[in-house]
């Protein structure tokens, strides 16, 4: 009996020792990035060894937890701010885009875990931008005309330097002969609404050739002129001789008064250009067309069939067809700065407005537009 006793003494301490031979022995590890509490090495348990060996941790002595807990933190911030959060840091200036970054945290015993923390940082720009703006009629309140800098909050939270020109477009302009006219914003430029029609320039002197459209068909000029304004030639427009070589006298923009009220200018080639990109149709009045060519005016620019003076002919044509607009370019052999007799055109059959060159004795409509910066 006793043998027996002995023998399953025995089996039992064997017994025993295989269970305490699976209990996981002592790791000695250390956390990167924290430190144990009071920097005492302490045993870890088999799910840390797990985890670290899976995730490639390097491990060596003293963590404080036997589990680890990974979190994730997304996070927006600007290029121009530090970011602190969670337990990182970055200064500024940060790069644009999303940035990543990984912390181990030993968060002691009295937690029961250790972190694993993990940040995806995305960055947004802080623009200094430069903007020029054109507004109809009256300012936004704390806006002035000319220069404004402005600090603006983005959506993002990220502070915006932005230098705005703001150019204020009056509802109405008068030229020297008391003539008022409406205006229209177009492409960010400030036009008159209506075709020109004063007979003196902005010195009170005689503007040579200012013709009012008289034909056998339409006789009424006085109407013609209500309607339509006058017709000019390009010497007369531009404030040159008649036949005259020389050139207009240009300011330092470039701009060319002419018979423009002042502050106001005959259109450059690129304030024409800037209609290309508009159907003829837009711009076209919805009245007095006569093939009106789904006609919608939706621009507001107003332009009616005002036809022209054709020199070689000698006589008026063109009235509900067509019309054009006499503009300062640069002549197309390119080898000076003098400026052409060239038009942009808008006629019923053509879907966009059309830059053609002109016999300068021709008489063509004015539109001016309001002086800018460049």
């Amino acid at each position: 009996m006793k043998i027996k006793r002995s023998i399953i003494s025995l089996i039992f301490l064997f017994a025993v020792g295989l269970v305490r031979a699976q209990v996981p022995v002592t790791v000695n590890t250390i956390a990167m990035g924290g430190n144990t509490e009071n920097n005492i090495w302490v045993s870890v348990g088999q799910l840390f060894a797990q985890q670290t060996a899976q995730n490639g941790y390097e491990v060596a002595a003293g963590v404080s937890q036997a589990q680890v807990v990974d979190s994730l933190f997304v996070e927006e911030g600007c290029e121009n701010h530090d970011y602190d959060g969670h337990g990182f840091h970055f200064s500024a200036p940060i790069a644009l885009g999303e940035h990543t970054a990984d912390m181990y945290v030993v968060a002691g015993h009295q937690y029961n875990y250790d972190l694993r923390k993990h940040l995806m940082l995305n960055i947004f720009p802080t623009y200094e931008t430069s903007v020029y703006i054109t507004y109809h009629g009256e300012l936004p309140d704390g806006i002035h005309e000319g220069m404004n800098d402005m600090e603006l909050l983005s959506v993002k939270g990220c502070d915006s330097l932005v230098h705005l020109y703001a150019d204020l477009c009056p509802y109405t302009v008068m030229d020297i002969d008391e003539n008022l006219y409406n205006t229209v914003v177009l492409s960010n430029f400030c036009w008159t609404q209506s075709n020109l029609m004063p007979t003196h320039y902005s010195d009170h002197t005689d503007i040579s050739k200012a013709l009012i459209y008289n034909s056998i068909l339409y006789p009424d000029v006085n109407t013609n002129l209500a309607t339509y304004g006058r017709l000019y030639t390009w010497f007369s427009a531009v404030g040159t001789d008649e036949g005259s070589s020389t050139s207009p006298i240009a300011d330092a923009h470039g701009f060319v008064q002419g018979i423009c009220p002042e502050g106001w200018h005959i259109p450059t080639l690129l304030e024409r250009t800037a209609l290309d990109a508009i159907p003829a149709e837009d711009l076209r009045a919805t009245t007095l067309w006569t093939i009106p060519n789904g006609n919608t005016n939706s621009t507001g620019f107003t332009a009616l069939p005002a036809g022209k003076f054709n020199s070689t002919a000698n006589r008026f044509e063109g009235l509900g067809t067509e019309t054009g607009w006499w503009t300062v370019v640069p002549c197309e052999n390119g080898t000076s700065d003098a400026l052409c007799s060239s038009s942009f055109q808008i006629v019923y059959y053509c879907d966009t407005p059309q830059l053609v060159t002109n016999n300068a004795n021709d008489a063509l409509s004015v539109r001016c537009v309001k002086n800018h910066e460049q």
